[in-house]
């Protein structure tokens, strides 16, 4: 059989047995005594055609239309995602979600946003903190906090979300010289934070003229980042104990691991909160920023 006449006829006898297979599963029959169809595919050394003869029926409907798959896949996730989105807004969520919030007239404003989560699509600050461990650190001090992982997820899910940060900082950055932490931070977390930036966080968030981040990351850790590539005023963050050599404890500083109350702080001390001078916009993704942006007149989730 010829390449061509082979790439023309597949479609049909595809099409055909996607149409058949469609009424075998929609009659959902225990036992089918009569076939609903004949495909006969005669090929012969003279003739390289392969022939599909659907079986007479009484009424036959409109051959099925193959679909691309990509497109049904695209179309179903976005339909789960709405759906979820939906629900959870309708049941729990205090604030409109993003998706509602204009992009127009926010040249003069002022936003305040929390980066895991809402600024990056990915929720989990681990993967970044996995790689100071072994690009400050060494591989070993990685393998630890892999091992430990576990206990960091009931720490943070089931005692405290503080508790869970603070173990993290403490495997990752204990011992280690501040400046190697600020290299890393300089030089190869970028790549990977750009890669998670959320699209439309980010277009909202870069439209105002005054930005600001308040997370529980480590600052160091986050600040060359948020202030090189997205023009950030302030970042507002966890802050690591540092010894007189110049080595990271492993513990934080007062006011501890920012989150819940410590954020809502630490917003009214560097952004404001009278009238005149509140944050414009406010974008978080758990209730652990929603005393932070209660103080914003727009808030998002």
């Amino acid at each position: 059989m010829g390449k061509q006449q082979l790439e023309h006829s597949l479609p049909a006898l595809i099409q055909s047995m996607l149409w058949h297979f469609q009424q075998a599963w929609a009659s959902r029959r225990p036992s089918i005594k009569q076939p609903s169809s004949t495909v006969l595919m005669a090929a012969s050394e003279t003739a390289a055609t392969i022939t599909v003869l659907p079986a007479p029926q009484e009424s036959q409907p409109a051959p099925l239309q193959l679909l691309n798959y990509d497109s049904c896949s695209s179309h179903l996730l976005a339909h789960r995602r709405h759906d979820k989105s939906c629900a959870a807004t309708a049941s729990t969520l205090p604030f409109p979600t993003i998706d509602s919030c204009s992009l127009n007239n926010r040249e003069m404003q002022t936003v305040v946003a929390d980066l895991d989560g809402t600024l990056l699509r990915s929720s989990s600050s681990f993967p970044y903190f996995m790689l100071i461990a072994f690009e400050a650190g060494s591989p070993l001090r990685a393998l630890l906090l892999l091992l430990i992982s576990p206990l960091v997820y009931i720490l943070y899910y089931f005692i405290s979300e503080a508790a869970g940060i603070s173990l993290l900082i403490f495997v990752s950055c204990a011992g280690l010289k501040v400046s190697a932490i600020e290299s890393v931070a300089r030089a190869v977390l970028p790549k990977f934070y750009l890669e998670d930036m959320h699209p439309v966080s980010y277009k909202l968030f870069t439209a105002c003229a005054h930005r600001y981040v308040v997370t529980a990351n480590p600052r160091i850790m986050v600040e060359p980042f948020l202030k090189e590539y997205l023009g950030v005023d302030a970042v507002m963050g966890t802050e690591i104990q540092v010894s007189k050599s110049g080595y990271a404890t492993g513990f934080v500083t007062a006011p501890g691991v920012l989150v819940g109350a410590h954020k809502e702080h630490a917003v009214k001390k560097n952004v404001g909160t009278r009238a005149d001078d509140a944050p414009d916009v406010a974008l978080g993704d758990r209730p652990t920023d929603y005393p932070f942006m209660r103080l914003c007149k727009v808030n998002r989730i």
